[in-house]
């Protein structure tokens, strides 16, 4: 199954366009489940799932809640399923997901599961998304359900005016029980609803929005509009098609077509269709579109898709590439001015653009946007203790995908294997210290080329994994403040490394890849 998931993964990246074919990967790294915090004891947890088959290592990230106003946020890599998060503050609510890496191959995250760092009891709470959305409708208003969850103290309801009607209404509301009955709404219009689950550890995401109409005959033509997904294009003589998994419920699709990147023939269509296909014609050959969809159901009709991305070469044999927004944002190996900002592999991907910033009310600016051939990038210039941002778009040989969402985290100090802390300060006036290494990636040997050191002192040159361990270690010497020698690798797990030396108060880090 490796053997295969790498061959489609490299077939994928070299030939993206394939006539009619669409790919999907085979992920034989299972997503973890049965997560669950235990003993939390105020300042720390221990968290824990089910062992996964063939897995060698698990992912885990932590964060703090969204109604707990400590910002918290850790990752981990760890090769049991368990867990112990500490730093937490007692007696407030976090959420933490898990995913599965089997050698070369990663799950999908989990769920986000919540718990509370309280000071007794267990402090867990696996707070689930609401399902079984359902209305019905008489004389004394509108009764919206849902399938109890287990755990759940209370839910929270938000309802809102639906597609056609402009008589606006936003309203938020609980319910101690899986009901709520709303009143006051206008007969024969279109209204959503959503519900979440509050748990003792927080509280779930949103459900989908369920749409109605609020007719006082049978049940109110209910239903849950989900957005369309798994988006497909086969390109013939005939044109593109493009193609989208079936929505439950759906009466009709909209779809949305306009002009991709660098294609400066302006393109704006709109169209529907009773199935979950839809031919467009007329569009030039070898240029770049995009396309969106939505699913229309009896009560309304769901939010947009993504923007899906492709390309027309205008006649048979052609191909098709659907640029995907990346996911599983991470940022690791955080020193006081650097972080490796890292996030999974699109598959055709020609390359990333990510774009960095300092979150809203820091009063200290830092803009950077920068492309990555890679699914990471070591950005410096950071300060520590500060709250930064980022997001990453993907670029494929058709154009780009929409940015992902921002991603938080905060600068601060590594703590080695040896429990040493590495920080990296600058030393005014001093030369500055340069550190190469080529190639990169390497397979074996590689040059390590050093330059500007002070030659009152030695420099020490670590390679850290992204665990934050070192795996080598050299002292250089030298009376010229120049070193270049040639160093192997071969005994390295393929990956991403940083390669870190320090001269005094100088230090200087760069990216390393290691590929067998």
């Amino acid at each position: 199954m490796r053997i295969l998931n790498t061959f489609l993964l490299l077939l994928a990246t070299l030939s993206p366009f394939v006539a009619g074919a669409n790919f999907i990967p085979c992920l034989s790294c299972a997503v973890p489940a049965g997560l669950v915090a235990n003993n939390a004891a105020g300042t720390s947890a221990t968290l824990t799932w089910d062992a996964v088959s063939g897995a060698t290592k698990y992912n885990i990230e932590v964060e703090n809640a969204s109604d707990n106003p400590t910002y918290f946020h850790s990752v981990a890599t760890v090769s049991t399923h368990t867990y112990t998060v500490n730093g937490l503050v007692p007696n407030q609510n976090y959420k933490f997901k898990v995913r599965t890496r089997c050698g070369s191959d990663k799950s999908d995250w989990s769920e986000w599961v919540f718990f509370g760092s309280s000071t007794g009891g267990n402090g867990s709470s696996s707070c689930q998304v609401p399902t079984g959305l359902g209305i019905s409708i008489d004389s004394t208003g509108a009764k919206l359900s849902w399938t109890a969850v287990p755990g759940a103290t209370s839910y929270g309801i938000e309802i809102e005016n639906g597609s056609g009607n402009s008589s606006f209404l936003h309203l938020t509301d609980s319910s101690l029980v899986n009901s709520y009955l709303a009143t006051g709404l206008l007969a024969g219009k279109n209204y959503k609803f959503k519900v979440r689950s509050n748990c003792a550890g927080g509280h779930s995401d949103w459900s989908a929005w369920f749409t109605f109409n609020n007719s006082t005959s049978g049940n109110g033509n209910g239903g849950a509009c989900a957005v369309p997904s798994d988006f497909a294009v086969s390109i013939d003589s005939s044109g593109a098609k493009l193609s989208w998994t079936a929505v439950p419920g759906a009466t009709s699709y909209g779809i949305e077509i306009e002009n991709g990147s660098g294609n400066s023939s302006f393109l704006h269509l709109t169209d529907s269709s009773l199935v979950n296909s839809y031919l467009a014609t007329g569009l030039l050959a070898g240029k770049n579109y995009k396309f969106k969809v939505r699913s229309n159901c009896a009560g309304g009709h769901s939010d947009w898709s993504a923007w899906q991305n492709f390309s027309s070469t205008g006649g048979s044999g052609s191909g098709s590439s659907v640029c995907a927004i990346p996911g599983g944002l991470s940022a690791g190996n955080m020193t006081t001015v650097s972080a490796i900002l890292t996030w999974n592999d699109v598959p055709g991907a020609s390359g990333y653009i990510i774009e960095v910033e300092n979150v809203q009310n820091q009063n200290v600016p830092f803009s950077l946007v920068q492309t990555s051939g890679t699914n990471s990038l070591l950005v410096s210039g950071l300060q520590a203790s500060k709250k930064y941002k980022f997001k990453v778009k993907t670029q494929c040989a058709n154009g780009e995908s929409d940015w992902s969402n921002w991603f938080y985290f905060t600068a601060s100090t590594l703590i080695a294997d040896n429990g040493s802390i590495f920080n990296t300060s600058f030393g005014g006036d001093q030369p500055v210290l340069s550190l190469k290494i080529a190639p990169n990636p390497v397979q074996q040997d590689a040059v390590v080329r050093l330059d500007g050191a002070s030659d009152e002192l030695a420099t020490v040159i670590r390679l850290y994994d992204l665990s934050g361990k070192t795996v080598k270690q050299w002292v250089v010497e030298s009376a010229s403040g120049y070193m270049e020698q040639q160093e192997t690798f071969s005994e390295l797990q393929n990956g991403i490394y940083i390669l870190h030396a320090q001269n005094g108060v100088q230090t200087n880090s760069i990216k390393l890849v290691v590929s067998h």
